[in-house]
């Protein structure tokens, strides 16, 4: 059904171009509301002008006022230089390294001492005021307590150590930090700069150190590029990429600016030459600043959100995955955004993986890491998914990455063969969604059922093989011989099976319904048939009944009632509050591993009608988490600080 257009747009784009157009991105120091990533903006507008799209910057106050929704842009910053001298050596300068400066810092100068703090126990905070602490934590686990103690400057060798990456892995880079809000000064070393400072504080003297920053903080302006490929309709498909990081950052994500432009270029090219007809749905290409941008974008046209029927988000696409040790990830949108869009990007997806042969040429497989994973939030797709919002996005992203958020995410680290498969996958979402008609939607609605029966299947499949080991008493067995402090995870019942066919089914019905926003369709036959096949399928667990019934839990008929679209932001209150009152909800926060993903989808759940208890239901069903006591904490939170109402 897209064969014609992936053919197309495969002879059109290129990842080389791409890449290309990457690598003049990363040269911009990209920091959101400020004239530097104003400068990039205004740069791949005018690119985006030069091929003939309509293309222009909507601009939007920035000056720690002016609200979208939950989130409250913050005042515009310039920095001109910033120099850290130690011992009078030149340790670290802006105009080498741009993330050498914790971005977003005050003006400063300063000459004191240096005190080295290992840990971020508050104790050892008391004592530093007026001098300059270094800490080899990541500056969020140690800003709060240095500047409430009366630090004159922070400096911090830390990595966020995430998927696996260590400061031993990647000892030579600058990390990626900023405050936001907070009155703060300071840079980044690497680790192994660390080392020696530490090594240098621990002599028998006192070691000092200068720190001049020329920056500025004032009401101004942030930028949001919106190029535009127009239909025959008022409806649109939107491709979205955010611009905006120090510089190079090149994968994460010049390299998803690469792609949108490209995309931008190839399809209009194509529609110009008349080899793909002008598409039904307009399609508008955003480079946005991260969640910032695409709020006050779509807060800002929020009457027109109906209109905007689908989207993706790219984001980290570039990778070369051999040195970012990263798989090309397919993320779905959120169970409460169900959407035809993810299978449509996973149908195409798969046409990357026909890459070469086998021995005898029999099968088609793909030369790289790939996977399709579940909803994670953390950059733009997070935003428009929100049922509140209403404008399914699935996200397209490398994951994990070696160099993430630090001075070595250059542009060496991008492969233009990842540019292009992304940027045939994208071509072919945007192009495909912006024409689709009667037939392309029918097509899409059989494609989604298909997929769906799968899905039941499989899900059916693990959970009669769990029924089956409770039967045989196998899981106790394994219980026994489980590592001490192994958590073992509650058994599932035949009901608690049977509770996520039943959730499954109403998920999967909504998501073939969602092709509706494509055009008028019944999708009641399509409906009938999974129903049918979840109830067959059914027939299996029933077969199994000795194991216990679902556990019964205090009931919460709390109903959030949501004050604003969008994804709720919490932090304009967090910087209001006292020291002690933010440690005790992030020490809250830190109760559950995944609390900042159980806040996000609990959110997308509430609708004004369901309790938390059905809330926290849903949740069980999509993360297989029980988390009513946090969500009545952290719906209390919301509450006291007028981000949303609870009925009780």
């Amino acid at each position: 059904m897209f064969d014609y257009i992936f053919h197309a747009v495969e002879k059109e784009i290129s990842g080389r171009n791409a890449k290309n157009l990457a690598s003049e991105v990363a040269r911009f120091h990209r920091i959101q509301v400020s004239p530097h990533f104003r400068e990039a903006a205004q740069w791949c507008c005018n690119r985006m002008k030069e091929w003939g799209l309509q293309c222009d910057l909507h601009e939007f106050p920035a000056d720690g006022t002016t609200m979208y929704w939950s989130y409250q842009l913050p005042d515009e910053w310039k920095v001109e230089s910033a120099v850290l001298e130690i011992d009078g050596k030149i340790w670290a300068d802006f105009r080498d390294e741009k993330t050498s400066v914790i971005q977003r810092s005050h003006p400063a100068s300063v000459e004191a001492e240096i005190v080295h703090i290992e840990g971020d126990d508050e104790k050892d905070f008391q004592n530093i005021e007026g001098k300059i602490v270094h800490s080899p934590l990541p500056l969020e686990k140690i800003k709060d307590l240095a500047l409430h103690y009366g630090a004159a400057a922070i400096l911090t060798s830390g990595i966020r150590e995430i998927s696996g990456r260590t400061r031993i892995d990647v000892p030579d880079a600058v990390h990626y930090f900023s405050f936001w809000g907070e009155r703060g000064s300071g840079f980044v070393l690497s680790p192994r700069q660390g080392e020696n400072l530490k090594k240098l504080l621990a002599q028998d003297r006192k070691v000092k150190g200068r720190i001049t920053i020329k920056s500025s903080l004032y009401p101004g302006h942030m930028e949001v590029v919106n190029a535009f490929i127009p239909g025959e309709t008022d409806e649109e498909v939107l491709v979205v990429a955010h611009l905006c990081h120090p510089q190079p950052s090149a994968n994460d994500n010049a390299s998803g600016d690469g792609v949108l432009m490209e995309v931008a270029r190839g399809l209009n090219h194509l529609i110009n030459d008349g080899k793909l007809k002008k598409p039904r749905r307009g399609i508008r290409f955003l480079l946005v600043p991260e969640i910032h941008g695409t709020v006050a974008y779509l807060a800002s046209r929020e009457k027109d959100l109906p209109r905007m029927v689908a989207a993706l988000n790219l984001d980290m696409v570039g990778e070369n995955q051999d040195l970012c040790k990263s798989s090309l990830l397919l993320e779905r949108t959120p169970h409460a955004m169900p959407s035809f869009t993810n299978d449509l990007a996973e149908v195409i997806f798969g046409e990357l993986t026909q890459e070469v042969g086998n021995f005898s040429d029999s099968t088609k497989y793909a030369t790289f890491r790939h996977a399709i994973t579940p909803f994670s939030g953390g950059s733009d797709h997070f935003v428009l998914s929100d049922p509140s919002v209403g404008i399914p996005c699935p996200m397209i992203i490398q994951w994990p990455d070696m160099f993430y958020h630090s001075s070595l995410d250059t542009v060496d680290k991008i492969d233009p063969d990842a540019m292009k498969r992304v940027g045939v996958l994208t071509a072919t979402y945007a192009y495909f969604i912006a024409t689709a008609g009667e037939e392309e939607a029918q097509w899409m609605a059989f494609t989604v059922l298909e997929k769906a029966k799968e899905r039941v299947i499989n899900r059916v499949q693990k959970a009669v093989t769990i029924l089956a080991e409770n039967e045989l008493g196998k899981r106790g067995k394994d219980k026994e011989k489980g590592k001490e402090g192994d958590k073992e995870k509650e058994p599932h019942g035949t009901q608690n099976f049977l509770g996520q066919m039943d959730y499954l089914l109403d998920r999967e019905i909504h998501a073939i319904r969602s092709v509706k926003a494509l055009t008028t369709l019944s999708t009641e036959p399509l409906e009938k048939e999974l129903n049918q096949v979840v109830s067959s399928e059914k027939e299996k667990l029933l077969a199994y009944k000795t194991v216990p019934e679902k556990k019964k839990q205090e009931e919460c008929t709390w109903v959030p009632v949501r004050t604003y679209p969008g994804p709720i932001s919490t932090r304009r209150v967090l910087l209001d509050m006292s020291l002690e009152e933010r440690k005790a909800f992030e020490k809250k926060q830190g109760e559950i591993e995944t609390s900042r993903l159980l806040e996000t989808l609990a959110v997308y759940w509430s609708d004004g009608r369901r309790t938390l208890s059905e809330i926290n239901e849903l949740l069980i069903f999509e993360t297989g988490q029980n988390s009513l006591e946090f969500l009545k904490w952290y719906f209390s939170f919301l509450e006291e600080h007028g981000l949303l109402e609870l009925k009780r």
